[in-house]
């Protein structure tokens, strides 16, 4: 990350601190940085995040003012690169490792095993309630199809590389009323 361009945003409102503890009643001590990753459409950059950490002058009390919500704990991710990142993959079929060499050619070394565990921990924090609640409905239809597509995995913890997994596409059937629903499952 070194390579990129670094902006610096330093969160503080003086105002609201002023309210909390009284003019003259803070001082900042020090900050706490997040870089975060961002990828517009032509720069890639860094974005160092700062909040100030506080000392009441009347207590001496430290307090560190929370940083901003982040997409996955500890990892620099924002939203609008792992969108970027699963656009690409799964919209435009842009393998992760063709990802990962646009990547190093634009100077940011992103491998893409990084970039996998963000999908799959994007997936399994934000998307299991909602996969959850569409296959309770699914359950709920009068007529349901599904078939299977045997897989194999070569890396698989716990598990034999000659083993073979399966993907199933669950899907509500045609004569069923109602929108259609759509399932994938990997066993």
């Amino acid at each position: 990350l070194s390579r990129l361009p670094h902006k610096d945003i330093y969160d503080i409102d003086p105002d609201q601190l002023d309210r909390k503890y009284g003019t003259d009643g803070w001082e900042i001590v020090g900050w706490h940085t997040k870089e975060l990753l961002r990828r517009p459409l032509v720069t890639d950059y860094v974005e160092n995040y700062h909040t100030p950490v506080i000392r009441n002058t009347k207590t001496g009390e430290l307090e560190a003012l929370p940083m901003p919500c982040v997409l996955l704990k500890r990892s620099p991710i924002t939203p609008e690169m792992l969108a970027s990142i699963m656009y690409e993959k799964y919209f435009k079929s842009v393998p992760l490792y063709r990802q990962s060499a646009d990547f190093d050619n634009h100077g940011m070394s992103v491998p893409r095993q990084d970039m996998s565990n963000w999908i799959v921990r994007f997936a399994l924090n934000y998307l299991g309630i909602p996969y959850d609640y569409m296959q309770r409905l699914q359950c709920e239809r009068k007529y349901g199809q599904c078939d299977e597509t045997p897989l194999q995995v070569l890396h698989e913890e716990d598990r034999d590389p000659r083993t073979k997994s399966y993907v199933w596409v669950h899907t509500t059937g045609e004569l069923d009323d109602g929108p259609p629903i759509v399932i994938f499952v990997y066993e």
